[in-house]
């Protein structure tokens, strides 16, 4: 007879007693004023800039990466911030630096000599942001210089570090346009102990508006070509004591010229957390629009004397050139091919102005034969 055998197995459940108990946890840093100069705790100083509109007339040329405007954002007073973090009373371990209050923009430019350039959406223009009073790279530490005190374990620094300045450089080829300043990305300054990673406190923000419209010098060429014609001479003209012919004028003429004159760029502006204006420190550098001619003929007989020659025809003359200066005095200012011709720009708004130019034929060799005498030069126009 087959025997079942059935286990029984009993499972004993005793009452767990869970204890909840309160934890007091304390923010790894804190702001502890010891003075009435001291920021309290939970204060953020802020500042809303307006800088009105202003005007950046910029030369075309300026290298990538040069500077075309700054404005920096700080307190009324420099303030001190008593930051204690978990009792260290170490100066080494405490900072401020600047950040984005959000993500951080795409970069436009990786090396500038201020910094990494981020986008700003106008093409050719990034932004750079420095901090402190030392013009520290954004996120770059600050590290304490104050004293600290054992009493309240905590150590100080000055409001100044925590400036925030913003720098638009030039990041590529620039189109006339505008910048509006409100569209720049938020910046903060936080302080902060190396001991309490993620503890940092934000102490300062600060928000701009105002316009910034960025111009070059531009003309546009009267006639995209030009002809100019000599005259008619005789060959034995050119076999006496005198072997090139009157000057003949053959200048560029230019309209629709805007923002010549002086430029202005690398404007710097300053402004405080009391008061919404900035005050205006002037520009870094200031030139003079140019514009720059290069002639290129098809071919060179003497670049020194601005001579060419004659386009190559079956029935061309032959020991004639033409010649090429931008004066017609007697001592002429003979173009050298090799080389710009440069000239200021007008000044104004919708202004005309003439490249001067003259050409006239001269004697090549001792014997000259009659014929065609053409000769075909390309000029580029660059506003600089």
């Amino acid at each position: 007879m087959k025997r079942t055998i059935i286990h029984f197995v009993f499972l004993y459940l005793t009452g767990l007693t869970i204890t909840l108990t309160s934890l007091s946890i304390k923010a790894a840093c804190v702001l502890i004023p010891r003075s009435g100069n001291d920021i309290p705790p939970g204060t953020i100083v802020t500042t809303s800039l307006s800088s009105g509109t202003s005007a950046i007339q910029m030369p075309q040329d300026i290298a990538v990466g040069t500077e075309l405007f700054r404005v920096t954002a700080r307190q009324s007073s420099y303030a001190s911030y008593q930051t204690n973090c978990n009792n260290n009373t170490m100066k080494k371990n405490y900072y401020t630096l600047g950040r984005f209050t959000n993500s951080p923009p795409a970069v436009a430019l990786t090396s500038t000599p201020y910094g990494v350039a981020y986008e700003t959406g106008i093409p050719g223009i990034g932004l750079v942001i420095q901090t402190g009073a030392g013009n520290r790279l954004l996120g770059e530490k600050t590290y304490y210089t104050d004293f600290c005190y054992s009493n309240t374990s905590s150590c100080g620094t000055n409001g100044q570090d925590a400036n925030i300045t913003y720098i638009l450089v030039k990041t590529g080829n620039i189109t006339n346009g505008s910048i509006d300043l409100a569209s720049l990305p938020l910046l903060e300054s936080v302080t902060g102990g190396n001991n309490s990673p993620g503890s940092d406190i934000v102490i300062f923000r600060s928000m701009l508006s105002g316009i910034i419209n960025f111009t070059q010098a531009t003309c546009a060429l009267a006639e995209k070509s030009k002809t100019v014609k000599l005259g008619e001479h005789t060959h034995t003209t050119l076999m006496d004591s005198t072997p090139y012919t009157p000057w003949t004028d053959a200048s560029i003429d230019l309209i629709n010229c805007n923002y010549g004159g002086a430029q202005y760029y690398g404007i710097q502006q300053i402004g405080y957390s009391n008061t919404s204006t900035i005050t205006d420190l002037g520009a870094v550098n200031i030139a003079n629009a140019q514009w720059s001619l290069t002639l290129t003929p098809l071919t060179i007989i003497d670049n020194n004397n601005g001579i060419m020659a004659l386009a190559p025809q079956s029935d061309s003359a032959t020991g004639v050139g033409i010649q090429l200066s931008t004066t017609n005095t007697a001592t002429p200012n003979l173009v050298k091919f090799s080389q710009h011709v440069n000239g200021p720009m007008i000044a104004g708004m919708n202004q005309t102005m003439r490249i001067p130019l003259y050409a006239r034929y001269i004697r090549t060799s001792p014997i000259v034969t009659g014929g065609k005498a053409d000769g075909k030069v390309t000029y580029t126009v660059e506003y600089k």
